[in-house]
């Protein structure tokens, strides 16, 4: 079973995970739960592309990283959700198609546990609390 299958209801607590099963990853995030996402957690959580429920085939994408285009001018015309695919690891958003490599981000479960299975923080996280916060 995959990954995100496994553990999607602890997980989704914590990160807006999307099902995206068409072959160009297309998906869509909610104004109003990535809204809620932000004020719950500021920037330390993650956008989660979901390829598949059998394997693993995730886009893990930072919030921290990636906020910054999820803005109001990359919103479809209704304003209530941005639109979006990867094709060869490559973030298109919106109707100006705003473009950005997340190959980086591909199956990068580890940035959704920030500790290992016995309680120990992975190196790299300042806190449980702090999931999907890449550290510089």
């Amino acid at each position: 079973m995959a990954h995100l299958s496994e553990r999607y209801a602890t997980l989704s607590k914590r990160h807006y995970i999307r099902k995206a099963s068409a072959w160009n990853y297309w998906f869509d995030f909610a104004s109003s739960k990535v809204e809620w996402y932000r004020r719950r957690y500021g920037d330390n959580w993650c956008l989660v592309i979901n390829g598949s429920d059998t394997r693993d085939q995730a886009y893990v994408l930072p919030f921290k990283m990636l906020g910054a285009y999820f803005i109001e001018g990359n919103l479809e015309s209704d304003g209530r959700r941005w639109v979006g695919t990867i094709i060869g690891g490559q973030l298109k958003l919106g109707p100006a198609a705003a473009s950005v490599p997340v190959g980086q981000y591909y199956n990068r479960f580890d940035l959704l546990e920030p500790a290992t299975p016995t309680g120990t923080l992975k190196p790299g996280y300042a806190s449980v609390q702090e999931g999907c916060n890449l550290r510089p």
